[in-house]
């Protein structure tokens, strides 16, 4: 009886064990905060000039940071506001929480770097270290 109460718990111990790291996968790579790294062709550097800005102004000027559970935070000229993304292989999607609207932000991301389209401006955002 001893050796089957031994048995029954290293297994109930291994089980627990297998439990708690096959909850705990790899964080997803793509979370994180994303900066402006090019607009409408213009580098980082170009851009900031124009809009007579430092570089790190400029790039926080533009941010999107991407949060667990599909939430996101969208800022532009420091005015953030909330929506939701998704990610299907490198194709990536924002969309507003509001019902009743029915905009969505399509590009693409990989590797850190994210592109889409504002009508026909592209905006290349990088991801923060």
């Amino acid at each position: 009886m001893k050796g089957f109460k031994r048995v029954l718990a290293v297994m109930l111990v291994m089980a627990m064990t297998m439990a708690v790291l096959c909850a705990c996968g790899a964080p997803d790579p793509n979370l994180g905060v994303y900066k402006l790294n090019s607009f409408m062709g213009y580098s980082l550097a170009e851009y900031a000039e124009m809009m007579e800005q430092s570089e790190a102004e400029a790039a926080e000027s533009f941010m999107i940071e991407l949060k667990s559970g599909g939430k996101s935070v969208f800022t532009t000229d420091g005015d953030p506001d909330e929506f939701k993304w998704k990610i299907d292989g490198s194709d990536f999607t924002m969309y507003s929480i509001s019902p009743d609207e029915e905009d969505a932000l399509h590009g693409t991301i990989s590797n850190g770097i994210m592109t889409f389209y504002i009508e026909d401006i592209e905006v290349t955002l990088k991801k923060a270290e």
